[in-house]
């Protein structure tokens, strides 16, 4: 059965940041991501429809209803850039060029190109608001089995694109990420980087038991719980400052 548009299902898109739909005796889940931004981290909470076994394409995952031709993919998997953009037809192909904010190395063919849960993509929108408000779009796939953790292994330097696997925002704090390395005045720490409004970016680091970013020479705690907190449906980028591995809790 070939995937339903989002236009038949725009009453239930419209009551709720995401729902479960039914396909070919599959439990799918579709999630309305409400961003304004330019380029947004978009999470990976589904598995593949057809094989719910295997990670979900991304050719499937993003869909175009709501988007414009020329918007891009950008997919970063073990410090490689690929690249897919939109067809005139309404389809993820693979890019043609490499000139773009993040800077892709090849281009990828979304049609064999997979993601696993946990993982998370840019998506570049030329178009990202409607009358001055946040356009919406929405993330596409089947409901796979519980993930609760992520673990981040690789040397100092090593970046991860990452967003909760779960149909809810998400919440950073101490507790839930394990073996992050504090700042210290000798050591920059472990980094969190979300993306803002404007294509620009804020960077945090752990100190004092709480994620926090330096404004005006100041440092800014995230939240009086000291959380920093990440919207549905999105995702950062996590940068280590030490070889041991840090884990995850979603």
């Amino acid at each position: 059965m070939k995937l339903r548009s989002i236009v038949s299902v725009g009453v239930m898109a419209l009551a709720a940041a995401a729902f479960a739909d039914y396909t070919d005796g599959k439990v799918c889940g579709w999630m309305r991501v409400d961003s304004d931004l330019a380029v947004t981290v978009v999470g990976v909470p589904w598995v593949d429809v057809g094989n719910p076994a295997t990670n979900v394409k991304v050719a499937d995952l993003v869909k175009t209803d709501n988007l414009t031709a020329g918007d891009k993919l950008y997919v970063y998997d073990n410090g490689t850039w690929l690249f897919y953009q939109l067809s005139s037809g309404g389809e993820w192909v693979a890019g043609t060029t490499a000139n773009s904010s993040v800077t892709p190395v090849e281009a990828g063919t979304p049609e064999t190109a997979r993601l696993a849960r946990g993982q998370a993509l840019y998506l570049e929108r030329q178009n990202p608001t409607e009358g001055g408000v946040a356009k919406p779009f929405y993330v596409y796939g089947a409901e796979g089995t519980a993930l609760t953790t992520k673990t981040l292994s690789g040397a100092a330097g090593t970046k991860f694109l990452v967003a909760s696997p779960k149909a809810e925002a998400f919440q950073v704090t101490t507790s839930k990420i394990s073996g992050a390395t504090a700042k210290s005045r000798s050591a920059s720490g472990d980094q969190i980087i979300v993306p803002l409004t404007g294509g620009a970016s804020r960077t945090y680091t752990l100190a004092s038991g709480k994620w926090g970013y330096v404004s005006g020479g100041v440092r800014v705690k995230e939240g009086d719980a000291g959380y920093l907190p990440i919207a549905l449906g999105t995702g950062f980028w996590y940068i280590k400052s030490g070889a041991a591995d840090v884990t995850i809790t979603w």
